[in-house]
Order: C-alpha cells, then sequence, then structure tokens
C-alpha cells in the first residue's frame, strides 16, 4: 500500500461515499412492489457500511399514509448516521497515534404525493444537520402514464442549499464558515476566501418507462446537476500541506438504461443497467450491472447482483499528490483519481403473508423482511478507503 497523507478529521468523501452506498440500499429497499389494498405503512430500516477508516450505523424508520385513498398520500421520514471515523488530532500527534471520531447526522424528510387519473404527482421537503454542516432540499416530480399505462414519462427537479462550516480544533463547539479559496487575480499564488459558505446544488431529470412485451420492462433516464459553492474538504490537505482547492462550479450529465426480462416458468427475472455520466471536472463514468432476481416460492425471493464501475482522473488530479502554490486546483481526494470497482452482494425478502390466516396473526398481511449484504472491491492500491461493505435490514408492516 502506498502511504498517504495524514487525515485530520472524518473526511467529507468518506462521509458521502458512505451515505451514497447506504442510499442504494435504501432504493433496493423502497423498490419492493406493496399491495393494492395495504398503502399505509411503516418501514423500519438498519443499514451499516463498514471501510477502512469509516464506519456507518443508520437506524431509519418511514411513515406512509392515504387520506383517504392513492389521491393523496403524505409520509414522513427520519433516520440518523452515527459515523465512526479514524482521525489523528493534535492530542493523538504527541502520542503517534490515531484516535476514533464519532459524529451524529439527523435527516428529517416530509413527502407529498397524489394521483389523479393518469397524472401522479409529488413533493418533498429535507433537513440534514451535522457537527459542521446545514443541508435542506426540496424537490417536485410530475409523471403521466399513456397508452393503458404501458408507458410511463415523469420529469423531476429538486434544490439543495447547504451550508459548509469548519470545526475549530482547538475551540471545542465552535466552528466558523468554510469557504473555498480561490486565487487572486494579480498574484498566482494568493487565494482568498470563497464568496460564500453556500453550496446551492439544482438536480433535474427525465425518464420513460416502456412494457414492451408481457416479460419486458425497458426504462431510460437522463440526468444532470448543476453545484456551485465550496466543493472540497476544509480539513483535507494535499500531500505538501496546502489546502485542497476545487472549483466552485461543477456540472454533471448522467444517462442510465434498463430493462427487466421475466421468465415465468423458471421463476427468473433479469435485470442489466448501464450507467453513463460526465461533468466539467474531466470525470467519465461507465457502470454496467446485472441483477437476477429469483422466485424461490412465492413467499420467499432472491436477488444477486454484480456492478462494474470505472472512471478515469479529474482534470486537476495529481497522481503524485504534489502541487504548486501556483497551482489554481488541488485536490487529495481519491474519488478524484481514476479506479475501479467491483460489487457483488445478495437481497433476500420474505413476505409474512402465508402466516396471517387467523386472527391473531392477520395483521401480518402485507408485511415482509428483507436482508441486503453488497462487498465492494476497489482496484487501487493506493485508494485511501478500500474495500467496504454494506449491510442492510428492513421490516415493512401495513397498517
Amino acid at each position: 500500500m502506498i502511504p498517504l497523507p495524514q487525515r485530520r478529521s472524518p473526511p467529507r468523501f468518506a462521509r458521502a461515499a458512505a451515505l451514497a452506498a447506504l442510499l442504494l440500499a435504501a432504493l433496493a429497499v423502497l423498490s419492493w412492489p406493496s399491495p393494492v389494498d395495504a398503502e399505509d405503512r411503516i418501514l423500519i430500516r438498519g443499514n451499516y457500511y463498514r471501510e477502512r477508516s469509516t464506519r456507518v450505523l443508520q437506524p431509519y424508520i418511514s411513515f406512509s399514509k392515504d387520506l383517504p385513498d392513492e389521491r393523496l398520500t403524505i409520509g414522513a421520514d427520519y433516520l440518523m448516521d452515527v459515523i465512526s471515523s479514524a482521525s489523528i488530532g493534535a492530542a493523538a500527534l504527541q502520542l503517534g497515534g490515531d484516535k476514533v471520531f464519532t459524529e451524529m447526522r439527523h435527516e428529517a424528510v416530509l413527502r407529498v404525493a397524489s394521483r389523479l387519473r393518469d397524472w401522479s404527482v409529488g413533493s418533498f421537503f429535507r433537513y440534514s444537520t451535522e457537527t459542521d454542516y446545514e443541508s435542506r432540499s426540496f424537490g417536485l416530480s410530475l409523471a403521466r402514464d399513456l397508452r393503458q399505462k404501458t408507458i410511463t414519462v415523469g420529469a423531476n427537479y429538486g434544490y439543495t442549499n447547504d451550508r459548509a462550516f469548519r470545526i475549530l480544533a482547538n475551540v471545542p463547539g465552535v466552528r466558523i464558515p468554510w469557504k473555498s479559496k480561490v486565487p487572486t487575480q494579480d498574484d498566482p499564488s494568493d487565494f482568498v476566501d470563497g464568496p460564500s459558505n453556500v453550496l446551492q446544488v439544482h438536480n433535474a431529470s427525465l425518464g420513460y418507462n416502456h412494457v414492451l412485451t408481457r416479460a419486458l420492462l425497458a426504462s431510460l433516464q437522463i440526468e444532470g446537476s448543476h453545484a456551485r459553492g465550496p466543493q472540497e474538504n476544509p480539513y483535507r490537505r494535499v500531500r505538501n500541506g496546502m489546502e485542497e482547492v476545487h472549483p466552485l462550479l461543477r456540472r454533471r450529465l448522467a444517462v442510465s438504461g434498463s430493462a427487466r426480462y421475466a421468465v415465468p416458468k423458471a421463476r427468473l427475472v433479469f435485470e442489466p443497467r448501464y450507467r453513463f455520466s460526465a461533468d466539467d471536472w474531466g470525470i467519465r463514468t461507465h457502470a454496467p450491472q446485472l441483477r437476477l432476481h429469483i422466485r424461490v416460492i412465492p413467499e420467499l425471493r432472491l436477488r444477486a447482483r454484480y456492478r462494474y464501475y470505472t472512471q478515469n482522473a479529474s482534470d486537476f488530479w495529481s497522481a503524485t499528490g504534489d502541487y504548486s502554490a501556483t497551482d489554481r486546483y488541488r485536490t487529495a481526494d481519491p474519488k478524484m483519481g481514476a479506479f475501479d470497482s467491483h460489487t457483488a452482494g445478495l437481497q433476500i425478502t420474505y413476505r409474512f403473508d402465508k402466516l396471517a390466516k387467523t386472527p391473531t396473526t392477520s395483521w401480518l398481511r402485507g408485511s415482509w423482511i428483507q436482508a441486503t449484504y453488497d462487498h465492494v472491491f476497489v482496484d487501487r492500491d493506493e485508494y485511501r478507503f478500500g474495500n467496504a461493505r454494506i449491510g442492510s435490514l428492513a421490516l415493512s408492516v401495513p397498517f
């Protein structure tokens, strides 16, 4: 392994990578279909993420209610991240070793959705807070069914307003606004604070789903994002000790497609996926994936998946980690470099309908329990965070 610069505090990318991985597990849980007569539902889930220097435990609860039917649905979510990362503080440096830094993130979401004939609309508001940032988001969605519901087209828009801070190492409980560094016009080696500690992100997407045959469903999605504001880690330094400096503007475009092909006699569903993305930082990514759904018995379903991910390095990435004082941008974020990863996972879902045949167990009708495990293998020795283990256990009960 190639030694890397010391970590001053939990790296923001480690948190982002952990949350992105946990989001994949969350989407897998939420994608399980619910019975049409049991839309009022409570979902309880626990997620676990672990890699070389970071561990995340995430309890999550979700509530949804139809008022009085699908014409109006309200929902609320709450999650808490308990994030433990290896970091080097002032006292630890004197002792010559690491110490574990633990912090917590809280997130609450309110959701409203409605369905009127062939139209579906929805909106949400999300508030999230941690020791060194505050985040507020809202979003809108609109979808329309066509040709007797064999085609669905939809559009989504979301806006996020993040405020970044830096915790003062020698003053417990005190934080200051974090602003990206920008070079002055007169002296390229002179960097000053940027205009604001606010990161504003606009996300938009267009989706198209088409039932081509009784056994084949195809989907296509186009996504775009526009982010302006501080996007580097306030604690991370490049190899020669200078602060990170990332561009204030980042624009990304992604195209993804998938298909589901059912083989009813074999109780199998094949689901190939592919996603390509590009941004104006020079990063291009490719992510093919294959999922296999197996219905062992009516109550038990398995899902196996394999995903390959590859990307090239950003325009301002340095393989050696060395930068000069006149470099406009500098980074020590491993996510900015070129690397490949392989993800293999298994998901088991069991429905309790067969057990809900007596008055005392009737409440189990429509309930299910689900366990998911994914392992991420990274093909780059100097990749700081290494391989990752992701687990999830969920219980969903209608009421």
